[in-house]
């Protein structure tokens, strides 16, 4: 027993959505209660309601850079403001929950709202 490599054919993303839906369509969704975010607790500490994060120490100079360069990478804030790739991260998930940046899209790419 060692590992296995498999390989599988390229799949157009209407493919994949075909097999997600045909998938989804076999059984109702079962989630676990303790996962499940009530939106009156106030008490959660996901990103979920924007008034609650407490904001990185260059969010405004990463707001700055992302509107007025209309880049919105992870990599591109890290580069700009020689920070790590999670506080980047973290910086890009605070722009969104502020609505300053769009969710990513299928292919990655956030939009600067």
């Amino acid at each position: 027993s060692g590992l296995i490599r498999l390989h599988a054919p390229w799949s157009s993303e209407d493919e994949i959505e075909k097999v997600v839906e045909f998938l989804k369509s076999q059984k109702d969704a079962e989630y676990e209660d303790r996962f499940l975010f009530d939106g009156d607790d106030n008490s959660s500490s996901g990103y979920g309601n924007s008034d609650m994060i407490e904001l990185d120490e260059m969010y405004e100079e990463a707001k700055n850079i992302v509107i007025t360069e209309r880049k919105t990478s992870i990599s591109y804030i890290q580069r700009r403001l020689q920070i790590g790739y999670n506080r980047a991260a973290r910086i890009v998930e605070q722009l969104e929950a502020k609505g300053i940046l769009s969710a990513p899209n299928n292919k990655g790419n956030r939009e600067v709202l």
